[in-house]
């Protein structure tokens, strides 16, 4: 689960170039955050799913590699790239950011709160 969540969040970080929606923010940090959600979504669908799949070494694989996959995919779908990031921005252009990271923000924590609430109610 931790090998496939760092996978998904260095492609999608390193290999696809996404940021964190704040624009401020390194490559790391983005990579960083993208691994702290998929683990917990891959852990929430690990604990609620039932096993199947290929099993290595005892653990079926393929349900949380897929449930990582459609987190990747969503997110990707939420936080579209900013390709003017290195131009200067306006005054109405910097309010809508910084409205736009609050309602982010927001989304990551409910997204977080349900996700280990999951993990607590599946074990």
């Amino acid at each position: 689960m931790i090998l496939f969540a760092l996978i998904l969040s260095s492609i999608l970080g390193w290999g696809l170039g996404w940021r964190h929606p704040a624009g401020t923010r390194t490559a790391a940090a983005s990579v960083l955050f993208l691994f702290v959600v998929l683990l917990i979504a891959m852990w929430a669908a690990a604990s609620w799913m039932p096993e199947w799949g290929p099993v290595y070494q005892g653990t079926p694989w393929l349900g949380v590699l897929l449930a990582g996959l459609f987190v990747t995919l969503v997110i990707m779908a939420v936080s579209a790239p900013d390709w003017r990031r290195y131009r200067r921005r306006t005054e109405l252009e910097a309010e809508t950011a910084a409205e736009t990271m609050a309602v982010f923000g927001c989304f990551f924590w409910i997204l977080i709160i349900a996700f280990v609430a999951m993990v607590i109610a599946g074990l």
